[in-house]
């Protein structure tokens, strides 16, 4: 908190008593059952048995209302005294310097050491230095404290520019740690950006969270994310998803009281009365457009009293049991059974006898909903006479051969117990070998002859020869985490790998030893370019805010250009020329030799820095189209502009920022849609479309490998999909993971493909 000024904090705010309607546990889902008006009048009390839940406050310096109804939120928290403060992410939009300071003034001096964060997706996704940034002004991402006579666990299953999350081995090992440090009587409260289960796929490996959960005494998992106020009540915990603080001033109040079952925790929504946003229209993200509708009766406008009335209103939410029989633990099944045949999967449910009659229902795990929701495709299994075994098929014929993962639901009243597990279709022959490398492979993968270098999140750097039995591994290095693609240079004699710790490393490609480092003063994170200028090798990649252009034998720099925003994609060059993309929502030109801007072209027209950005050429991977056009592409166009003066000439709609671009002739270019899911051939001087095909899943920073004509798309969730390169037509399909993202470029070394997921897997397949 050093240097950070924070606001006077306000006079205190009042609250007079309120009558709490007390809920029976079954029947939390039944949310905004009434409101109070809470009158200036009145004195509040210290509470410590209360705390405050709050998420998705989203303060942005462009939108200075979110900041004002952040400060209010806190002021009033701290009038009541409360235990703590538990903040569910999204804390700003991106995570910038000027973000960070706005919403620290919001905190008074006398709460910030009570206040417990964990990071959403936006918190440091669009920001090369906010996880940084996020350390040292916050903390930990992940740890656990105890307030209120709960013990909280924090958690992060974020991964570094990207939406969705996943918790891996390593994560699973860390909660699993401090699940063991609670005692067994105290109740455990999860605290995560994401929900996990209904109907959210935020979390690749939601279901082994579940399975973990179901052996400790975890009673509440409290989220955000969704900017609506959802209550579930299923395996054991009530998941609380708060309404987002963007959307109006308000926050969550939660104490401990006894019930008729034992302790559980009250929860209110508080909500300034004297603003219109106590009455506006919910602001949902893009991910929860599909949501599923409120709960019966659910108003989250009712109470609302007039503006000059009261300072606040109080909607009752309902109880958390914090303590008695664990929530659905009758519908959770004695055995689940599978038999995969041809084309479908048998599936029995043998239930408990206290569950007999329930309703069971069983789907295909949609795997290829990708950091979304989805209300699921559920068919009901067909009971026994007894009503305790349940039978039914699923088909599977339209699955890709490999790894899949089907789930079972099991009904109580507005209760249940879900669980999902996993089973193979056959045919993945080509799938020959896999090697764990322990942390996340994000960076692409690059090849050299059958030399393949892999990364990791963890700074593992390997060097090894690729065979039809596996990697015949080198040299290892470590250094920071890589996210960029690392790049051979013509001879193969050295690779550069940009990383997190600032440097771009030079290492001998046979021995992983380094040849030199060069310090970019911020995290690379985009992936580095191998050119000439004058005849000069050099190496041009992003750091930061920054492009820098070094000498590739001597690593000493020749020149940088900065304050352009983020840009963690990669350049593209022809000699007089360096294009790039730009956090500020242009694309940029610059003379090779000076450094000095040539032009710059604005590919958005939107008015928040924020969304300057993320509409903008921020991840794109820049490519030459000819020797007069460059395509610099944004999640809405890919944009065909003279090289010469930025003029445009002409442009094609998709979403082209993310995965890297395949030259496949100099007539013909591979883009890659990863929203509308297609790959498409174009012609690269006019922009026409030679074919389209739907490739039916996303390929987020992917991209393809080229061997024998045939290109080899790698989807995000783990569908790698064969297409001619001619015709569009799709040549196979192969499911390689079921429970891990992949966002890393694959590579071609010899006959094998090689990919690699966020599980910290890599997967050699043998070609055609």
């Amino acid at each position: 908190m050093s240097g950070v000024e924070h606001q006077v904090t306000a006079q205190p705010h009042t609250l007079g008593r309120r009558h709490l309607l007390s809920l029976a546990a079954g029947s939390v889902g039944a949310t905004a059952l009434g409101a109070t008006p809470l009158g200036n009048a009145a004195s509040a009390q210290p509470r410590p048995e209360g705390f405050a839940l709050l998420g998705d406050t989203h303060v942005g310096v462009t939108v200075p209302e979110r900041t004002g109804w952040t400060r209010w939120v806190y002021e009033h928290i701290l009038a009541r005294d409360a235990s703590a403060v538990c903040h569910v992410g999204d804390i700003m939009d991106y995570g910038s310097v000027d973000e960070y300071d706005a919403y620290l003034s919001t905190i008074p001096d006398d709460l910030f050491e009570r206040v417990h964060h964990v990071p959403g997706n936006h918190d440091w996704r669009w920001d090369p230095t906010a996880r940084e940034r996020y350390r040292e002004l916050l903390g930990q991402s992940r740890y656990s404290f105890d307030a209120a006579g709960i013990r909280f666990i924090a958690l992060d299953p974020s991964h570094l520019l990207q939406e969705g999350g996943g918790f891996g081995e390593h994560g699973m090992e860390w909660l699993l740690h401090e699940l063991e440090q609670a005692p067994d009587d105290q109740p455990i409260v999860m605290m995560c950006h994401f929900p996990i289960g209904f109907d959210n796929y935020y979390v690749s490996d939601q279901q082994r969270i579940l399975e973990i959960l179901q052996s400790y005494n975890v009673r509440a998992w409290f989220a955000g994310h969704i900017h609506n106020e959802q209550i579930h009540q299923f395996n054991g915990v009530t998941q609380l998803a708060v309404n987002g603080t963007l959307n109006a001033p308000l926050y969550y109040w939660l104490e401990r009281i006894t019930g008729p079952d034992g302790p559980a925790l009250k929860v209110s929504e508080v909500r300034r009365a004297d603003h219109p946003a106590a009455r506006t229209l919910r602001r949902y993200p893009d991910h929860a457009t599909d949501r599923a509708p409120d709960p019966a009766g659910h108003d989250p406008n009712r109470g609302a009293v007039d503006p000059d009335d009261d300072e606040v209103i109080v909607r009752e939410v309902g109880t958390i049991p914090l303590g008695g029989e664990r929530i659905a633990q009758h519908q959770r099944p004695l055995t689940v059974d599978l038999e995969p045949t041809r084309g479908s999967l048998t599936v029995s449910v043998r239930l408990r006898s206290r569950a007999a009659g329930s309703l069971v229902e069983a789907q295909l795990y949609p795997q290829h909903t990708y950091a979304m929701k989805n209300p699921g495709d559920w068919q009901a299994l067909t009971p026994d006479d007894r009503g305790r075994r349940f039978t039914g098929t699923l088909d599977t014929s339209a699955l890709a051969p490999g790894a899949h993962r089907m789930s079972v639901k099991v009904h109580g009243d507005d209760v249940w117990h879900e669980e999902t597990h996993n089973f193979a279709v056959p045919g993945a022959d080509r799938v020959v070998w896999h090697v764990e490398l322990g942390a996340p492979v994000q960076a692409g993968l690059a090849a050299h002859a059958d030399l393949l270098v892999a990364t990791t999140s963890a700074g593992v750097v390997v060097g090894g020869r690729v065979t039809g039995s596996g990697l015949d591994e080198r040299w290892t290095r470590e250094i920071g985490g890589v996210k960029g693609r690392p790049v051979f240079t013509e001879d193969g004699a050295t690779v550069f790998v940009p990383s997190v710790d600032h440097h771009i490393h030079a290492l001998d490609a046979a021995t992983g030893e380094t040849r030199f480092t060069y310090d970019a003063g911020e995290p690379v994170l985009g992936s580095p370019l191998l050119s000439e200028i004058d005849g000069t090798p050099v190496v041009v990649c992003p750091a930061g805010e920054s492009v820098h252009v070094i000498d590739a034998e001597t690593g000493t720099g020749r020149w940088s250009a900065n304050d352009l925003g983020m840009f963690v994609g990669r350049a593209a060059a022809d000699g007089n020329r360096i294009y790039t993309g730009g956090g500020d929502g242009r694309a940029y030109a610059f003379d090779a030799s000076s450094g000095a801007v040539v032009w710059s072209f604005l590919t958005n027209t939107q008015q928040e820095s924020y969304r300057r950005l993320i509409y903008g050429p921020w991840y794109d991977n820049v490519e030459l189209l000819t020797e007069s056009s460059v395509l610099v592409s944004t999640v809405q166009n890919g944009f065909a502009l003279d090289v010469e003066t930025g003029e445009e000439l002409w442009r094609i709609p998709g979403s082209y920022v993310f995965a890297p671009k395949k030259r496949l002739s100099d007539s013909e270019l591979l883009l890659i849609d990863d929203w509308a899911r297609t790959v498409s051939s174009i012609d690269p001087a006019t922009g026409d479309v030679r074919w389209t095909t739907n490739i039916g899943v996303r390929a987020l920073n992917t991209g393809a490998a080229l061997h024998n004509g045939v290109a080899w798309v790698h989807g995000t969730t783990g569908q790698l999909t064969g297409v001619d390169v001619h015709t569009g037509d799709i040549t196979e399909r192969l499911q390689l993971t079921a429970t891990a993202n992949c966002y890393s470029a694959p590579a071609v070394a010899g006959d094998v493909l090689v990919v690699g997921d966020q599980d910290g897997v890599l997967h050699g397949v043998t070609l055609p």
